[in-house]
């Protein structure tokens, strides 16, 4: 029970922090904004521990400090503002959050704080590196004498530094595990499962553009609640993917609402959601990119947005944000350089072995879609029946990312410039790549599907570049 609450107090403080941001940086009270605070909130949390720990400081030395000082600003804040974010008619996301908690994280009931899932080797990396920084800088070298006695498993991951990796991610599990006091494979579930929840609101927040869109924003919350893969990042301890698609969808909404006169103050709460994506998972900023692109050249051609406007808000967030990246700008160029360089390369079929097949064959279809799981062995005829229901879906979420684009619904641009990298995958057989973007897509695709549906039954009005 401990150690549900703790993941619990987890998402509610970086909830509070976030509706702290919302409430003095907004400039609209859009409805997506509170769905939008837990990111948010993460996002405020995590840009001063990594500028704190590239600078030198262990986060041990301020991480309670911090969280501490942020928490107490928000309450502050909240108390004292005028702007009042209408949370009461929030309620029944809280219950589908709720139930997205239980889904995903009810081994927490009856194991505890010794709940190590699938205890993927990605989570012993995070884990032992968000250890290193605890004790030392980022750029820190530990003495020799720990390497020569071998003292200390942490310390390997020094290399993290040397090679400039990113390291986003560990840092929010650092500046945590300077809280609560145990250690880092007992907290690191509570913390995937709190990350689980901060998904769910941000793909609702995805559809949730004005309050006629209400019921498309919870139908997107219950799916995205139930959704195996999404569910299966949670339990597979992805901790980037998880807190980076957040994040992504938070940028995604704020950089594509281009305000008629841009002001400092949305450029700053747009920038938070860009710097802390950039620092957490940097290799899916292409897609943030290249949707943005297709998304605004859309509404530009049609001579819905005015260039200057347009030049001078994005300019200014790409500005901001590379401030905001400070030093870490290089672990964010060597990060997207080396994972670009990786996807690009050409695979030697004659010594290659896939360890992902399953967006490379057939059944993969049903898979992404929830229809069966790629490890079921589906008797015929049922098999090719979800092969067929999966490729009909596949169709209608493309066709879906498409009318979305064209009629400036914001998940639609990214679904699509992922479709489309997914075909470039396929055709090259990189099973990885494939499996990666079937995770990816669901916080953008279930959204599509939900306003395609919603919209041929005529319970959503026909799309509209002013949302």
């Amino acid at each position: 029970m401990i150690a549900a609450l703790t993941s619990l107090g987890i998402f509610a403080a970086c909830t509070l922090i976030g509706l702290a941001l919302v409430s003095l940086l907004a400039r609209e009270d859009r409805p997506y904004l509170p769905l939008l605070a837990p990111a948010l909130g993460g996002a405020a949390l995590g840009i001063p521990t990594v500028w704190l720990n590239v600078s030198g400081h262990p986060i041990g030395s301020f991480g309670p400090w911090l969280v501490g000082v942020e928490l107490l600003a928000a309450a502050v804040t909240l108390f004292f503002t005028s702007r009042r974010l209408g949370l009461a008619n929030y309620w029944p996301f809280v219950l589908i959050l709720l139930a997205g908690f239980l889904l995903s994280g009810h081994p927490m009931f009856e194991f505890g704080f010794n709940w190590l899932s699938y205890s993927n080797d990605d989570m012993a990396n995070y884990v032992l590196t968000a250890h290193r920084i605890l004790a030392y800088g980022f750029y820190t070298p530990p003495a020799a004498t720990f390497y020569s006695y071998n003292k200390d498993p942490t310390l390997v991951y020094f290399l993290w530094a040397v090679v400039n990796e990113r390291f986003g991610g560990e840092a929010f599990v650092s500046l945590w595990l300077s809280v609560i006091r145990v250690n880092g494979f007992q907290l690191f579930m509570p913390i995937m499962v709190a990350l689980g929840m901060m998904q769910i609101a941000a793909g609702a927040a995805l559809v949730y553009r004005s309050e006629r869109y209400r019921a498309a924003a919870l139908l997107t919350a219950c799916l995205l609640a139930v959704c195996a893969l999404s569910t299966f990042g949670v339990e597979y301890q992805l901790l980037a993917q998880v807190f980076g698609l957040p994040l992504m969808a938070a940028a995604t909404l704020l950089i594509l609402d281009v305000p008629p006169s841009p002001d400092i103050r949305s450029i700053l709460l747009a920038s938070v959601a860009s710097t802390g994506l950039a620092m957490v998972y940097p290799e899916v900023t292409p897609f943030l990119v290249l949707g943005i692109a297709l998304y605004i050249g859309a509404r530009l051609l049609r001579g819905s947005l005015s260039w200057r406007t347009t030049a001078v808000w994005l300019g200014s967030i790409g500005a901001l944000t590379i401030v905001f990246l400070n030093l870490y700008l290089r672990n964010y160029l060597a990060v997207v350089e080396a994972r670009v360089v990786q996807s690009a390369a050409p695979e030697n079929p004659k010594f290659f072995i896939e360890l992902f097949p399953f967006y490379l064959i057939p059944s993969g279809l049903p898979n992404l879609f929830g229809i069966y799981s790629s490890v079921q062995n589906i008797p015929e005829p049922w098999l090719s029946l979800g092969i067929f229901a999966g490729l009909v879906l596949l169709v209608i979420a493309a066709y879906a990312a498409i009318e979305g684009t064209l009629g400036a619904e914001p998940p639609g641009a990214p679904a699509l410039i992922m479709f489309a990298l997914a075909l470039v995958l396929f055709w090259k057989h990189q099973g990885f790549g494939l499996f990666k973007i079937a995770m990816y897509l669901q916080p953008f695709i279930i959204p599509c599907l939900v306003l395609w549906w919603l919209r041929i039954s005529k319970a959503v009005p026909q799309s509209t570049a002013a949302g």
